[in-house]
């Protein structure tokens, strides 16, 4: 019979430990997993609720969605490279989506005012843009405010992701590294897909 160091064997005990202690998801693995998949929310959980203020200055939380499939992305303030592409691919995913009870919400840490005037110059409708102010607490419960140092500069900065929650509120599926705009037509197809699912049982 083979033998193994100690240490080798505590540590293949703790693997197989942390395997069984964690529950398995009742949707698929995400693809393209980066680093800051590691700080958020696992497929199958709860989506970390919120309470943030919209573009037309109302107070939204995800709770109240409960019965609806969202469509949660986040994004960096306004006049990066690909923001405006975002929005108004998401803009055409809501003209594509099939007859599915679904909210399309974007985040950033932009002020409800430039939400608005965003939405006025790129022709963005049907979706809601929230403002997740400082110290950004919904952007780091979904792990997508990172920060990163460089000697003693210190910057912030926002992972692109977007996630997929299902009526009851949990994280469907996640995609932890976005690239636009061929991300919004995955997303179209992972909904049907995962409502199709969903409706019929096959998830818990």
């Amino acid at each position: 019979m083979q033998s193994f160091p100690r240490p080798l064997l505590a540590l293949m005990a703790l693997v197989l430990w942390g395997c069984q202690a964690t529950a398995p998801s009742p949707y698929p693995a995400p693809e393209g997993a980066a680093p800051a998949a590691a700080r958020a929310p696992e497929m199958g959980q709860p989506a970390p609720d919120f309470n943030l203020i919209s573009d037309n200055d109302m107070r939204l939380t995800l709770s109240s969605l409960r019965g609806r499939w969202v469509v949660l992305y986040f994004y960096p303030p306004a006049d990066t490279p690909e923001c405006p592409c975002n929005a108004t691919e998401f803009t055409k995913l809501l003209r594509g989506l099939p007859s599915l009870p679904t909210t399309v919400l974007g985040i950033s840490p932009d002020a409800p005012s430039t939400h608005r005037l965003a939405k006025a110059q790129y022709k963005i409708s049907g979706l809601t843009l929230l403002t997740d102010p400082p110290p950004q607490r919904t952007m780091t419960s979904y792990g997508t405010w990172l920060r990163t140092r460089n000697g003693t500069t210190t910057t912030d900065y926002v992972y692109r992701s977007t996630f997929l929650i299902d009526p009851a509120g949990r994280i469907a599926y996640r995609w932890c590294r976005v690239v636009s705009p061929a991300h919004v037509e995955e997303i179209r197809q992972k909904l049907v897909e995962l409502s199709t699912r969903y409706l019929g049982g096959a998830t818990p």
